[in-house]
């Protein structure tokens, strides 16, 4: 038989040695941070496309390639350079018939082709007639018309420090009026970048397409959370 006081000091260090022995749970503080950077924008972009039908595939593709050159020269001769055009997307769809009565067979009677390809401006200013040289040399899609930067990548980095900067000054003023000081970082998100690009509505007037870059905002939010030590 084991001697009660040794089942006692075994019983002891079990409990000093298992989970209710655990550390207690560290004190925490979490903290948004923002930070913006408003700027004017420095390039424009647009996605210009046309789209052309035929009886068959080659007569809607050639038709489609004779305007996406008048296209394409028109924004040579505007001044946009081959590198700041790229094709974004070509497709051939057939053109089926709907059901006709006590007919149901749906037939192929032509073919949709469409081209686009995307424009980069370096002067913002110029968007407007940019848009009606598209227009004129018979781009009939229009889309994704925007503002933004050259360099956005960089100045979103820069802003994201900055927002990390700022939740950091928010926790410590928190952790010293608490009488404490922040310790490890536990943990870092990202709760919303939102893209500055802007999209425009355009309406079709005779007169050359009025649009106005203005100013544009990269805005950062961070949540952060540290440990708080005494």
């Amino acid at each position: 038989m084991v001697p009660v006081r040794l089942f006692v000091a075994i019983a002891a260090s079990l409990v000093l040695t298992g989970p209710l022995a655990a550390q207690p749970a560290p004190r925490l503080i979490t903290v948004i941070g923002e930070a913006a950077l408003a700027a004017a924008p420095d390039r424009a972009f647009v996605t210009a496309g046309v789209t052309s039908q035929g009886k068959s595939a080659r007569d809607a593709l050639t038709a489609n390639g004779r305007t996406m050159a008048e296209v394409l020269r028109a924004l040579d001769a505007f001044g946009v350079p081959a590198s700041d055009v790229s094709t974004t997307e070509v497709s051939v769809q057939p053109l089926v018939s709907s059901p006709k009565d006590g007919d149901r067979a749906r037939r192929v009677v032509g073919y949709t082709v469409s081209n686009e390809v995307n424009v980069q401006l370096t002067d913002p200013a110029k968007l407007g007639e940019a848009l009606d040289k598209l227009v004129a040399a018979g781009a009939n899609q229009i889309s994704d018309v925007r503002f933004g930067f050259a360099d956005e990548a960089k100045r979103r980095d820069a802003v994201r420090a900055a927002a990390v900067n700022e939740a950091r000054r928010k926790a410590e003023l928190y952790a010293t009026a608490a009488g404490a000081r922040l310790g490890r970082v536990m943990a870092l998100s990202e709760v919303n970048a939102a893209s500055p690009r802007r999209a425009l509505m355009l309406h079709a007037t005779g007169d050359a397409v009025p649009v106005a870059p203005g100013t544009m905002s990269l805005d950062v939010q961070v949540s952060v959370t540290w440990e708080l030590d005494n």
